[in-house]
C-alpha cells in the first residue's frame, strides 16, 4: 500500500493506539474487518496500514461505513453510508471483526446496535470498542457539581451537530455497556483504560479509603438483593472503582460472540 497522508482522528491518540493494539493481533485471520462509524476513516487507514504489512490486500479486507460520506478521506478502502440507528446494511455472519472508535456515545439505539453487531459478526468474532469514561473521578465530580458529566454537556437536536460533543447522548457507565454486551450474547467481555487523566489520579489516590468502603456497601448490598444478579456483575461491581475506571479518559471494550 503506498504512502499516504495520515488522516488525522477525532479522539485521542491514545484511545486509537490501545484499539489499534486489541485489533492487530486479529489481522493475520481477519477475512472481514468493519471500522464501523469511521468517520474521516483514521482507524481504517491504520488497519488498512497494518493489513498491507501482512501483505494482505486491505480493500477486500476492510470495510469502513459512516452516516456522513462527505467527510470520509480514505478511498481506497471500500465506504458505505449507514444510519447506526437503523439495522444495519450487512448480511449475517459477514465479519470477523469489528472496530468504533468513540462512537457509540452518540447512537441513540446502543442496545439495538450491539444486537445488530452480534448478526453481523461471524461466531468466534470479536467486537472492540470506545466510548467517554463517566466513571473516572473528574467526570464523577462534574456530574456531583453540574449535573453533566466530563464530555457530556447539554445535548442537541441538530444534526449538523451530531459528530460534537453536544451529539453525545448515551452516557453509560460500565456497569450499563457490560450489560448491553451481555444481553447480545457476547462473552470473554475485557476492560482496556487508555490515557490516565493526572487529576483525576490525584482525586482517586485523595478519596481511596471513601471510595473502597463505598464499593464493600454497595457489593453487599447488591449481594442481599439477588445472589444470581451478584454473581453475573461480580467482575463489573469490583471495576467500577477500580484504579482504571477512576482514571482513564476512556472505557475501552473488547468481547468475543460465541462460537
Amino acid at each position: 500500500m503506498r504512502t499516504q497522508t495520515p488522516i488525522v482522528s477525532a479522539s485521542h491518540p491514545l484511545t486509537n493506539q490501545v484499539i489499534y493494539t486489541l485489533a492487530e493481533p486479529l489481522l493475520p485471520t481477519c477475512h472481514r474487518i468493519l471500522d464501523l462509524g469511521c468517520g474521516q476513516g483514521h482507524m481504517t487507514q491504520r488497519l488498512a496500514t497494518g493489513l498491507g504489512r501482512l501483505q494482505r490486500p486491505p480493500n477486500q479486507i476492510l470495510q469502513a461505513c459512516d452516516l456522513f460520506p462527505e467527510g470520509y478521506a480514505c478511498p481506497e478502502i471500500p465506504f458505505i453510508q449507514a444510519d447506526l440507528n437503523r439495522p444495519l446494511p450487512f448480511d449475517d455472519a459477514t465479519f470477523d471483526l469489528i472496530v468504533a472508535v468513540e462512537v457509540m456515545e452518540h447512537i441513540h439505539r446502543f442496545y439495538d446496535l450491539l444486537m445488530e453487531c452480534t448478526r453481523i459478526l461471524r461466531p468466534g468474532a470479536v467486537l472492540i470498542f470506545s466510548v467517554p469514561n463517566i466513571l473516572h473521578m473528574n467526570a464523577r465530580l462534574s456530574f456531583l457539581m453540574t449535573g453533566f458529566y466530563d464530555m457530556y454537556i447539554v445535548p442537541t437536536i441538530d444534526s449538523a451537530k451530531a459528530g460534537r460533543l453536544c451529539g453525545h447522548v448515551m452516557p453509560l457507565s460500565l456497569a450499563y455497556l457490560a450489560y448491553g454486551l451481555r444481553r447480545a450474547g457476547f462473552t470473554d467481555i475485557s476492560i482496556h483504560p487508555d490515557k490516565r487523566k493526572k487529576s483525576a489520579t490525584a482525586l482517586a489516590l485523595l478519596c481511596h479509603p471513601l471510595l473502597k468502603l463505598g464499593s464493600w456497601w454497595y457489593d453487599r448490598k447488591i449481594q442481599n438483593y439477588d445472589v444470581q444478579v451478584h454473581a453475573e456483575n461480580r467482575a463489573i461491581l469490583a471495576a467500577m472503582n477500580g484504579f482504571d475506571m477512576l482514571t482513564a479518559r476512556s472505557c475501552i471494550l473488547k468481547a468475543r460472540k460465541p462460537t
